[in-house]
């Protein structure tokens, strides 16, 4: 995680792009906003993400935001996230795609992976990545197998299955294949890219809609038993 120096440093090393707002001394609260925003990531990659900002055509001083989505377009690049058209091959080869292997480790990672949100889940890709890598047992392949990537069998999943998504129109089946993998694409990114506590609290969320959901459904639950108990006994 970054410290507040190491986002002061970043500061410092883009306060005099154009409309820059550093100016009579309010440089601390420039980085105070900064830190909020980036402080889950490591200095490391914040460093790289700023570079890869200021690579760019006649960048203007960002917002921390700015710097964040650098960070996260490396990070979807370091997992190898396929293109909509590289996932549309991937589902047209999938006969000579080999499925790998899973040891009971990665089987684990995988699970739970599954529950996890924001940087959770991408430290656990990158767990589930490291260690394939290495398993004698694994092959290099997360989750689907047969579709060498996670997002692109989640998108197959979604659609039906493969049966469903190949018909006899190949136009349309590659545009509403791509139409369905670019919207799994923005959530996975919206996933990995969550602040913390933004993260946390989508989480809590969560756990409450589900414990109302399960109230709900034992409360009707109960009435149809009632009703039931009701009919038999006239």
């Amino acid at each position: 995680m970054a410290t507040k120096q190491d986002v002061y440093n970043i500061v410092q090393r883009i306060k005099y792009l154009p409309n820059s707002p550093i100016k009579n001394g309010n440089a601390s609260e420039i980085v105070e906003m900064f830190f909020v925003i980036l402080k889950d990531l490591s200095f490391d990659l914040l460093d790289k993400a700023t570079l890869f900002y200021l690579g760019q055509k006649e960048p203007y001083f960002p917002m921390p935001g700015a710097i964040r989505e650098k960070a996260l377009e490396l990070q979807m690049i370091a997992l190898k996230i396929p293109t909509p058209a590289e996932a549309w091959g991937m589902v047209l080869n999938r006969n000579t795609i080999q499925p790998g292997a899973m040891c009971d480790v990665s089987a684990q990672l995988h699970e739970e992976a599954k529950s996890l949100i924001g940087g959770e889940y991408l430290l656990k890709l990158k767990n589930i990545t490291q260690h394939e890598a290495e398993c004698e047992v694994c092959k290099p392949t997360t989750f689907e197998a047969s579709y060498a990537h996670p997002i692109v069998a989640r998108t197959v999943h979604l659609l039906g299955g493969l049966d469903a998504i190949l018909s006899d129109n190949p136009v349309a089946d590659r545009a509403r294949f791509i139409q369905a993998y670019q919207e799994v694409l923005l959530r996975e990114r919206t996933v990995i890219g969550m602040i913390p506590e933004v993260a946390q609290y989508v989480d809590e969320q969560r756990l409450v809609f589900e414990e109302e959901r399960r109230a709900a459904f034992d409360t009707g639950e109960a009435k149809a038993i009632k009703q039931l108990a009701n009919g038999m006994r006239r």
